[in-house]
């Protein structure tokens, strides 16, 4: 078994890989999303593939961004879009796949669409992977006041009250659906970004994918004020990974993740690692 950088003549083959055998679910046409997106900024690969007789019989997928955080500018990957053809499965090839994937100490890599199987959760951890959150809080409406935030979704004041880091975010996001929100209260303004999505036939549901401030604990303090500004239903669930909260909320529902988060990196952890730029958003898949 070859493992490498997947080039642009495997995009054919990995994608039939992917749909012929990971999921049919998402069309050729969307898993094509994951090799050719464009947000301007430098891919290293496509991802890697294994090989056997020069046919591709195993894939990892690789999202890179160029993101400033704490005023450094930082190379990170997601990882995404895993499988390995069951009959090279067991022999250690899914560990040296993503091992190969994820060595290049100059980027930090995340993973956050892990399944719940204990094997893989294992092999991403042999991999050099850690746990980054294991719960989330969710909230529904009730009946609490929320005459004291005030919600701005216009796109264009928005981006007026956005850094410039962000303004290139949600340009490069907003084709995708994501949901940019300035929260207000007082003297204090933030920026939450949402996902919209169905979880079932028919539950809407808003994911945070990016928050401003985490650790100003906004998103704990008003997050029930925040589902019931924002939520369209009583069914409806307004959910936020523990590190976006800053704290543990005072109402909401602590919910366990059916698989962590993932990080692999020397530094970046906590909210500074978000949920943009990824599968998210180019498969148009929701969170656990």
């Amino acid at each position: 078994m070859i493992i490498r950088p997947a080039v642009q003549s495997d995009i054919a083959p990995a994608i039939e890989l992917l749909h012929g055998k990971m999921s049919r679910k998402i069309s050729p046409e969307r898993w094509r999303r994951i090799f050719e997106y464009d947000w301007g900024m430098r891919k290293p690969n496509y991802g890697y593939v294994a090989e056997v007789d020069q046919r591709i019989v195993g894939y990892v997928g690789a999202i890179h961004s160029d993101r400033i955080v704490d005023g450094n500018r930082l190379g990170i990957t997601n990882m995404c879009a895993w499988y390995l053809e069951k009959d090279h499965r067991g022999n250690g090839a899914g560990l040296r796949l993503m091992a190969e994937a994820t060595s290049d100490p100059e980027r930090h890599f995340t993973s956050m669409t892990s399944t719940s199987n204990p094997r893989t959760m294992g092999v991403l951890r042999a991999a050099g992977f850690e746990s980054l959150d294991d719960f989330r809080w969710d909230w529904q409406r009730n009946a609490q006041s929320t005459d004291n935030i005030e919600a701005i979704s216009e796109i264009e004041e928005i981006l007026s009250r956005s850094t410039e880091q962000e303004q290139d975010i949600l340009q490069d996001l907003l084709p995708f659906g994501v949901v940019p929100i300035v929260f207000r209260k007082g003297d204090f303004e933030t920026l939450i970004v949402f996902a919209s999505t169905v979880k079932g036939d028919d539950q809407p549901w808003l994911d945070v994918l990016y928050t401003r401030d985490a650790r100003s604990g906004f998103l704990a303090e008003f997050g029930q004020q925040i589902a019931n500004i924002l939520l369209p239903s009583n069914d409806a669930v307004l959910s936020a990974d523990r590190r976006f909260c800053g704290k543990d909320p005072a109402s909401g529902t602590q919910i366990t993740l059916p698989a962590p988060r993932f990080v692999k990196s020397p530094s970046l952890s906590g909210s500074a690692v978000d949920h943009l730029y990824t599968e998210l958003q180019l498969l148009s898949l929701k969170l656990d």
